[in-house]
């Protein structure tokens, strides 16, 4: 897996957020109704989906959750839809076992809800 020390000589010439994949996507898709991260996330399944694999590929999700956890935040952070800094079942709900073992690897610990 691709991780943040693979893309910069040194990172801390950068912030963690400014290298998330998600970072590159159109602001139409992260913002309003169209947001994949928020409302449009367990809405879509397929963006559910698409959403999971992007932070999968993502360098900076084993950075991206803590921040969501410690920050009570809400959307979907490292991977994982938070409420609150708390992991939400049902708007984790399509993530299939295979996701769940790639999370954990991902982020080195167990992220299941």
């Amino acid at each position: 897996m691709l991780e943040l020390s693979d893309l910069v000589d040194d990172p801390d010439d950068f912030t963690w957020e400014q290298l998330g994949t998600c970072r590159t996507l159109p602001l139409d898709q992260i913002t309003d109704e169209n947001d994949i991260l928020f409302d449009k996330y367990e809405s879509d399944p397929i963006t559910a989906i698409q959403t999971d694999q992007m932070c999968l590929s993502c360098p900076v999700a084993r950075q991206c959750l803590p921040a969501g956890l410690m920050g009570k935040h809400w959307g979907v952070w490292g991977g994982i839809y938070l409420e609150n800094g708390k992991p939400n079942k049902a708007r984790n709900a399509h993530k299939t076992d295979e996701v769940w073992s790639d999370l954990k690897r991902k982020h080195g610990r167990n992220v299941r809800v």
